[in-house]
């Protein structure tokens, strides 16, 4: 595909998805409440990315069958591949495999101090303190849910 017929490709897919809730009947309906546009507009993008969720794991459960892409679960790649999976007229896929987090289990971690701790003979308050000292809490998650009303 000539690098012109792809751009033309991406914008009728980008405005395709931009109109989506604001005409192809999924516009609005009518409503007294000027802040209702913007609610519409928060439940419009949650139904989009539920659906685009939904759509990219079927895709990619497809090209695992179809076998131009990996199962990254049974069969993972180690830190730092980089390698095109497949290559074909129109479309390539290619897979980075990133830097693995390291996480630590903090009550495993704590038993095995506390273990050693005992050993060389440290106060016994040294771990509780150090684990107060270090801890803070984050951010709790915010999980906003949207919903159509009806008067019926």
């Amino acid at each position: 595909m000539l690098s012109s017929d792809k751009n033309k490709l991406v914008d009728k897919v980008n405005t395709a998805f931009a109109n989506i809730g604001k005409s192809n009947g999924t516009k609005m309906p009518p409503s007294t409440n000027n802040a209702d546009s913007y609610a519409y507009d928060l439940w419009v993008s949650h139904q989009l990315v539920s659906l685009a969720n939904k759509r990219k794991e079927l895709a990619e459960k497809a090209c695992i069958k179809a076998g131009i892409m990996l199962d990254k679960e049974k069969d993972p790649r180690p830190e730092g591949t980089k390698e095109v999976l497949f290559s074909g007229d129109n479309v390539a896929i290619s897979l980075n495999v990133s830097g693995a987090a390291t996480r630590i289990n903090t009550d495993k971690l704590l038993a095995y101090l506390d273990t050693h701790l005992m050993e060389i003979g440290a106060p016994p308050d040294l771990l509780p303190d150090a684990v107060k000292f270090a801890s803070s809490k984050s951010r709790p998650a915010h999980v906003f849910s949207t919903y159509l009303l009806t008067n019926d």
